[in-house]
C-alpha cells in the first residue's frame, strides 16, 4: 500500500498578532482536519500584544493574565510551536534556517537548525528605528518586546532608589527623576500616561527622609503635533489630556543626540534625562 502524500506545510515566522492570528485560524480550519501541517516560529515561548509593553515598563502587576503560551495555544489550535530565531533562507532547498537555541542561563537547549516549508509566511513584525541618531544605541531604551520593557522598569526602580540615596540629609528640594519618551505616537504618548500614573505610587514608596521624590516626564516630538496618524481634534485632546496630568510635551523638536544624561535638540536645547525611551517610529527587522 502506498505511503499517503506528506501534507502541505505552511511555516509562519513571527508569533506577533499577524503570525499567531494566521496560525490560529489556519489551524482550525486546515490543521484539525489534516489537510495541511501548519507550524508557528518565533524566538519567544509567549506572545504578549505589543500595545501592551508600555503598561509593563510602567510595572503593571497584570501582565501574566495578557500573556500567550504558545504552545498552549498550539494545542488547543491544531498547529505546531517550533521556539527559535529565524536567520536565514535557503529557498532552493525551501528550509528556514535557525539559531542555536540557548536558555537565560546560558545552557545550550538545541543546536542550529532548519525547518522546511511548502508555503512561508513572514510576518516578523517590526522594531523601533533610531534614524542613525547618535547616542540612541549606548543611552536610550526601545520597547520592542517585553525585554526590553522590563529592562526599562528596573531601571527605573534603580533610578528611583539612586536618587533617593543621594539625597539622604540633603535639605534642598525633592530629588527628581527625569523621564524623556522620545516619540509622541500612540506607544510614547501611552507610555508618558501610564508612567505618570504608576509614579505617583512609585513616590509613596522611597528609601528613607520625609520628602517625596518627583518623576519628570517630557514627551519629545518631531513633527507639530502628537499622534499623528489621527485627527487634529484627537491630537490636541491627547495633548490635553497629557499635560493635565503633568506630563510635559515638546512638539516640532528634533532630537539631534542623546547623552547619559541628556537629550539634546535641534534648536539647541538640551532636556535632563535619568532615562530615556526611544519610541520614534518603526522599521522591518534585519
Amino acid at each position: 500500500m502506498p505511503e499517503p502524500a506528506p501534507l502541505h506545510r505552511i511555516l509562519i515566522v513571527g508569533g506577533g498578532a499577524g503570525g499567531l492570528e494566521l496560525a490560529t485560524r489556519l489551524g482550525d480550519r486546515l490543521g484539525k482536519s489534516g489537510q495541511a501541517s501548519i507550524v508557528l516560529l518565533d524566538q519567544a515561548l509567549t506572545h504578549v500584544w505589543k500595545p501592551l509593553l508600555h503598561e509593563v515598563a510602567a510595572g503593571n502587576p497584570a501582565l501574566d493574565l495578557n500573556e500567550l503560551d504558545f504552545l498552549a495555544q498550539a494545542r488547543r489550535h491544531h498547529f505546531e510551536f517550533q521556539p527559535g530565531r529565524m536567520t536565514g533562507l535557503d529557498r532552493a532547498n525551501r528550509q528556514v534556517l535557525i539559531a542555536p537555541l540557548v536558555g537565560e542561563d546560558g545552557v545550550s537547549i538545541a543546536a542550529a537548525r532548519s525547518l522546511p516549508y511548502d508555503t512561508l509566511v513572514l510576518a516578523v513584525g517590526s522594531l523601533v528605528n533610531d534614524f542613525d541618531t547618535p547616542g540612541v544605541k549606548e543611552h536610550a531604551l526601545p520597547l520592542n518586546d517585553v525585554a526590553d520593557a522590563r529592562r526599562f522598569h528596573r531601571r527605573l526602580l534603580a533610578a528611583c532608589a539612586a536618587a533617593d540615596l543621594a539625597a539622604q540629609g540633603d535639605a534642598g528640594p525633592p530629588p527628581t527623576v527625569h523621564i524623556v519618551v522620545v516619540g509622541g505616537g500612540a506607544t510614547g504618548v501611552e507610555l508618558a500616561a501610564e508612567l505618570r500614573q504608576s509614579g505617583e505610587e512609585l513616590a509613596l514608596y522611597r528609601i528613607g527622609g520625609p520628602r517625596r521624590r518627583r518623576i519628570d516626564i517630557t514627551v519629545v516630538e518631531a513633527a507639530p503635533r502628537l499622534v499623528g496618524a489621527l485627527s487634529e481634534q484627537v491630537a490636541q485632546s491627547v495633548r490635553a489630556d497629557l499635560e493635565r496630568l503633568g506630563v510635559k510635551v515638546e512638539t516640532g523638536e528634533r532630537v539631534v543626540e542623546i547623552t547619559a544624561g541628556a537629550v539634546r535638540l535641534g534648536s539647541g536645547r538640551e532636556l535632563p534625562s535619568t532615562l530615556t525611551v526611544w519610541a520614534a517610529g518603526i522599521r522591518a527587522p534585519g
